[in-house]
């Protein structure tokens, strides 16, 4: 291995490290809610509202983060979104009233996570690893469960010794200094140009991108991956409670649906690099749809293979969409557009997510289950499938840069 692929690969550790703090972080408000019910008071629909009113505001910073890492560079995002995420830790320290936990555990947070998270570790991976980025952008999105798990685990640890306000910062504090660090140090947003390099193709308008019909065709898969996603991570553990598992079990179930989106980001990037990119979509939403018999079909039987099936299936493609659609995006586009279409597609994702959720519960509401949202889920699935087969085999926009 050269020098120059050392520092590649040092520069991926950052980003994906970072992505992974960001993403523990986030997992742990949930964690947070019934503590800080318990000891300031605040009814659960409150602090409720102070997780909803952050993620809108998550899905609507992203084509923001994407502009700027375009016109800024990724560093600087990272640098910014990590000091962000540190004076949140600080601030809660004396957060007390609504407005507070606003504003230190909602607004500052997500802010930080936006700048600091996916985007700009994304366009990190496809500047320094060219013809191999599907493989680094697979590191990158394997990091988001990754982080989710380690830190559920370090806050369980911490919070049996220390109260929520003191784990919190010392979660918060400590990995964010020591990422903000090496950032500082040693985070390139590229490499140094070689002798006789190509210009940089400059970025496509934003509105030449959304007339392509490709953007749209990606867009229809982010919506499904978005309200799936969401309805399992929102509704999965309360459904099999429905089907008289306890919470301890349910709770194992989307531990290894998490786990398997690990090995599946980690496999998908690779196969990125040899195979189509629209291929590895269709197959990503294929697989997550051939999930769902195991769940909705056979949950009520109890036996437990079924679920483990369903959780290894579905959570292989937990990530597994973001090399394909990277790499895609690159192609047509070119590598400075990759952050605001990036941006642009993760807003419809999350949008998605937020719309899937109530839905789920509306139709729980009305029908006393879950049948109806997962049949609706496979419909979206199918639609993502043959709108991914529908992007161009060989995209006809900006060669991939050397």
């Amino acid at each position: 291995m050269n020098q120059k692929q050392k520092i590649a690969w040092f520069v991926l550790a950052i980003a994906a490290g970072s992505f992974a703090f960001t993403s523990g972080i986030r997992a742990m408000v949930g964690i947070l809610i019934p503590l800080i019910e318990r000891d300031l008071g605040h009814t659960r629909a409150a602090l409720s509202s102070v997780a909803s009113a952050a993620l809108i505001l998550y899905a609507f910073a992203q084509p923001v983060v994407g502009w700027a890492v375009q016109c800024f560079g990724s560093r600087r995002l990272m640098l910014i979104g990590l000091f962000l995420i540190i004076v949140s830790g600080i601030g809660m320290l004396w957060a007390s009233s609504l407005a507070a936990l606003h504003v230190f555990l909602g607004i500052i947070p997500m802010l930080g996570f936006s700048a600091a998270g996916l985007i700009p570790a994304t366009v990190l991976a496809a500047h320094w690893f060219g013809a191999r980025q599907g493989m680094a952008t697979g590191v990158v999105v394997a990091a988001l469960p990754g982080g989710q798990a380690l830190f559920a685990a370090l806050a369980a640890v911490l919070l049996l010794h220390l109260p929520w306000r003191e784990s919190y910062f010392i979660l918060t504090l400590g990995p964010a200094a020591a990422l903000l660090l090496l950032s500082f140090l040693f985070l390139r947003d590229r490499p140094a140009p070689s002798a006789g390099a190509s210009r940089p193709v400059p970025a496509t308008p934003i509105g030449v991108v959304a007339a392509s019909r490709g953007f749209w065709l990606l867009a229809i898969g982010y919506v499904a991956c978005g309200v799936t996603d969401q309805i399992m991570l929102v509704h999965l553990v309360a459904f099999l409670a429905d089907q008289g598992y306890s919470p301890a079990r349910g709770s194992g179930m989307f531990s290894l649906l998490s786990s398997a989106g690990i090995a599946g980001a980690l496999l998908m990037g690779p196969l990125v690099d040899r195979f189509e990119a629209r291929h590895i979509l269709a197959c990503n939403y294929a697989l997550r749809l051939a999930s769902y018999p195991f769940l909705f079909l056979f949950a009520a039987t109890h036996a437990e293979l079924y679920l483990i099936f369903f959780a290894v299936l579905f959570g292989f493609t937990f990530m597994g969409n973001m090399p394909a659609a990277s790499v895609f995006i690159r192609q047509a586009h070119g590598l400075a557009s990759l952050g605001p279409i990036m941006g642009w597609l993760s807003m419809t994702h999350h949008v998605g997510g937020a719309a899937g959720v109530l839905a789920a519960g509306i139709l729980y509401e009305r029908w006393g289950g879950y049948n109806a949202s997962f049949i609706g889920s496979v419909v979206l699935l199918a639609v993502a499938v043959l709108a991914s087969l529908q992007l161009p085999k060989k995209v006809a926009g900006v060669a991939p840069q050397p």
